[in-house]
């Protein structure tokens, strides 16, 4: 009988683990723009196994679908969003693109009576050149305005060191005519939630006179999970989630491209915060650099911010955000001027005793 129970309990304690790992499995996915978001062909519900055979088919003519659906009132027809490659080689993913040169089209494609498929028209709706793409396997068929279209999103990186900004693009295509709209997101990684981007929406302009679809793209982007949504808090300038941001418009330097060349424009200006800067930081610690007055860090391939020890207060120095070549080295000389000295051999000087501070601090 104790062999029994003891053979039950390991066997309740395996499915128990199973189960653990398959739920830690499905929450996770991953956000780095480097591997492969998804792995599994997606096949819309409609159509069934004729789906299965116009994918089947398409592959065979170098056409790699990742989103198929059937026109329920056209016998034969449907809708395909798909990539093309020059080598005719199959992406180990169809949702993840490293290519130097990014082509993706929507098409409607007819199924023969002998089994053939036949292109009846396309649109190329997305290009890119050395970029990194991971389209959103969640693509929905949605009706907005009186007309049908398939709704999906892109996160998009460019493959270079110096570009640090990240891009989304929130897209509706018509499943007619193909015609397409796009809402482009861009950002920056920010510390203020787990593995997302702040930034804003920059192309409404572009979708003037489509006001249904412009509200449908804005919701998409408002529901995105790796966007940061603004609250409150964020509309008080001396909140310190908004150190960073009120550091560059104080100082009216936007270094997330520096790479030890943007400016900075003397004297510095800053705002004290009774917020440990220090924690907040993102990367590892990489330089530190101190007087009687105040301690320093830099951090790599990030920000220099500062301690008054007198005042007992925090503040930023100089707020950076690059890849690559942005390394720094600083030290503090005997007339308190800084020295920020980079990989490439730029240089800034920042007397300290310069340094204007805003009168009023975080509240």
């Amino acid at each position: 009988m104790k062999i029994k129970q003891a053979i039950a309990g390991c066997y309740l304690l395996m499915l128990l683990l199973i189960a653990a790992c398959t739920n830690d499995a499905a929450k996770k996915k991953t956000q780095d723009l480097k591997t492969d978001a998804v792995s599994a062909a997606h096949t819309s519900t409609g159509g069934g196994n004729q789906s299965a055979l116009v994918r089947k088919l398409l592959r065979s003519q170098h056409i790699y679908p990742f989103y198929i659906s059937h026109y329920k009132d056209s016998a034969g027809i449907y809708f395909v969003l798909f990539q093309e490659f020059a080598d005719g080689k199959a992406p180990k993913s169809p949702y993840f693109s490293s290519e130097e040169q990014l082509q993706l089209y929507a098409g409607r494609v007819r199924l023969t009576e002998n089994k053939e498929v036949r292109m009846i028209s396309k649109a190329l709706v997305l290009k890119e050149e050395f970029t990194y793409c991971v389209i959103d396997s969640n693509i929905n068929e949605v009706r907005v305005d009186g007309k049908n279209y398939a709704s999906l999103s892109y996160e998009k990186e460019f493959m270079g060191t110096a570009v640090t900004e990240k891009n989304i693009d929130f897209q509706l295509i018509d499943l007619n005519n193909l015609e397409h709209y796009t809402l482009n997101f861009v950002g920056h990684r920010s510390w203020k939630c787990e593995d997302c981007l702040e930034g804003e929406l920059v192309n409404k302009k572009a979708l003037k006179g489509k006001a249904a679809i412009l509200h449908f793209l804005e919701g998409m982007a408002s529901k995105f999970p790796r966007i940061y949504h603004p609250s409150e808090k964020d509309k008080d300038p001396y909140h310190v989630i908004n150190y960073e941001l009120k550091w560059e418009k104080d100082n009216q330097a936007g270094n997330h491209m520096a790479n030890g060349h943007g400016d900075l424009n003397l004297p510095l200006k800053s705002t004290y915060y009774h917020t440990n800067l220090f924690n907040l930081q993102q990367g590892s610690e990489f330089e530190t650099a101190e007087n009687e007055q105040y301690l320093f860090k830099s951090y790599f391939c990030g920000s220099v911010i500062g301690f008054d020890k007198q005042r007992k207060l925090y503040f930023p120095l100089m707020i950076e955000d690059c890849n690559a070549m942005c390394s720094k080295k600083i030290s503090i000389n005997a007339e308190g001027v800084l020295k920020l000295s980079y990989e490439e051999d730029d240089v800034y000087e920042v007397p300290l005793a310069g340094l204007v501070f805003d009168q009023q601090k975080e509240k």
